[in-house]
């Protein structure tokens, strides 16, 4: 059994279970009449485990270089991670040991189509929204929109993927009709829930690690590279045309130019619809900008490359010094300082390209803080506008002094109404008397601490006669006892 099989068998539920493959393997195409419950069953689970499969397999579930149509496979022979290629290749991966090979993946192939599970690859490279209905195909247009502009790029889009995977159709056998039950039919489809694993997660990543104006612009290489680099897979050409098609249309994250070989990333914060129109637009000197960042990916690499190389001839040198062989060793040396000084040339010139980024990040700081200046006056302006001029702005600060003035007169009111010092009642109240009882009062306190409080009992007197001195006895001291002799 096939590693694939393996993963299958242990990971999904299905196919964990050993009365469950006997039905999964035999041909079920017969139960959409008899048994649609058991049918449709079957279907799922094949269907989920292709697209797992194709997920995070390692081996290619695709169409072999000798069948009709295009290739895909890099030099790696990596497989489609996002689009899956109906031939017998694909029911060999998942050959058992006791039950053989599926017999019923033309019905699961024909099913994942109807359900829209798989779509089309030329299909979903035309702008088809994903969600339309079989009916709906081939209606073109764009997922919500109708703007001329967003059209004019479909098309542009349906023409470079035409021409990059010729015309968008891998398919051995005929184009049109349904499907045999017993063939397969050569078609290549795209697998939109692979599409969103791959794309959505590295989506939100790349927009939060993305912080300056140019780590937002990438030429169509380098954005796939960093796509495959963020979410851990490793894509293909066609797994990052699809992914971008997927970002371009349906999510509108990202801008590309006319030639499709400028990517740009959109921030993920929120803007209007006229704003993000804009935003998409890929102008030239984004092109330049991806352009500068390819030329120091290039370089990078090429250092790198030195690298490794001065590494081989440094080990070759010191093998050729223990075995004794001057000459040889002397090549190795020349050879790895030949390449050290061009590491150090390309570096230098890796290093002016970063500096040129830099001054563009910079520039590009300065042209927002001079727009956020612009706004921040117009704002002012317009608040300005609203307050009026300065003799509106003094009459208005006469007319709260005379408020303020007339609140002061009313709490001195209220507060002589409270106070009885200040009321009408205060002349019937003699001042004398008030003078009097104050003195009385006074006094009384004084008699009081006057008199002798309870505690003061007087004393008998002293006699005058003096105290006859009483001495004590004198206890003479007790002999000491000798001590007995040792």
């Amino acid at each position: 059994m096939s590693s694939e099989l393996d993963l299958l068998l242990a990971s999904h539920a299905d196919f964990g279970k050993a009365s469950r493959l006997r039905s999964l393997y035999s041909d079920f195409a017969g139960l959409k009449k008899t048994n649609p419950t058991g049918f449709a069953a079957n279907t799922r689970a094949w269907i989920d485990a292709l697209n797992r499969t194709a997920l995070r397999s390692s081996s290619a579930v695709r169409s072999s270089p000798d069948e009709d149509g295009p290739s895909q496979a890099t030099s790696e022979n990596l497989p489609d991670r996002c689009c899956i290629t109906a031939t017998p290749a694909m029911a060999d991966l998942f050959m058992h040991s006791q039950w053989g090979r599926p017999l019923a993946f033309a019905a699961v192939e024909e099913e994942a189509v109807w359900r829209r599970d798989w779509v089309l690859l030329e299909e979903y490279l035309r702008g088809v929204p994903e969600g339309v209905s079989a009916g709906g195909v081939g209606s073109g247009g764009l997922s919500g929109s109708s703007a001329s502009g967003e059209t004019s790029g479909t098309s542009m889009l349906t023409s470079l993927f035409a021409r990059l995977w010729g015309g968008g159709s891998s398919s051995s056998a005929a184009s049109t009709g349904e499907i045999k039950p017993t063939l397969f039919s050569g078609k290549t489809y795209v697998i939109p829930a692979n599409v969103r694993a791959c794309a959505d997660t590295a989506l939100i990543r790349m927009q939060a690690k993305a912080a300056s104006y140019t780590d937002h612009v990438f030429t169509r290489e380098a954005f796939v590279a960093q796509l495959a680099k963020t979410s851990k897979l490793a894509l293909t050409q066609r797994d990052g045309d699809v992914i971008i098609a997927y970002l371009w249309r349906d999510k509108r994250a990202i801008g590309i130019s006319s030639d499709a070989s400028t990517i740009k990333l959109l921030p993920a914060t929120s803007r209007s619809p006229a704003a993000a129109h804009s935003a998409r637009e890929v102008g030239p000197t984004d092109v330049q900008v991806a352009t500068v960042k390819a030329a120091v990916a290039h370089l990078t690499s090429q250092c790198v490359w030195l690298e490794e190389k001065m590494a081989g001839y440094d080990a070759e040198a010191r093998n050729a010094v223990r075995a004794g062989r001057k000459a040889l060793a002397v090549a190795a040396i020349r050879a790895r300082r030949k390449c050290d000084l061009l590491a150090g040339t390309w570096r230098d010139r890796r290093d002016q390209a970063d500096l040129v980024l830099l001054k563009i990040d910079d520039a590009a700081q300065q042209v927002g803080l001079v727009k956020a200046l612009e706004s921040g006056a117009a704002a002012l302006k317009s608040v300005l506008h609203d307050l009026g001029d300065l003799d509106k702005i003094d009459q208005l600060a006469d007319t709260l002094r005379d408020q303020m003035d007339k609140v002061d007169d009313v709490n001195q009111a209220i507060a002589s109404i409270s106070d009885p010092a200040s009321s009408a009642g205060a002349s019937l109240i003699d001042d004398d008397a008030l003078e009097r009882e104050f003195q009385a009062l006074s006094q009384n306190q004084e008699s009081e601490h006057q008199k002798p409080s309870k505690e003061d009992v007087p004393l008998p007197a002293m006699p005058e006669a003096p105290i006859t001195e009483i001495k004590s006895p004198q206890v003479e001291p007790q002999e000491r006892q000798a001590e007995p002799a040792t």
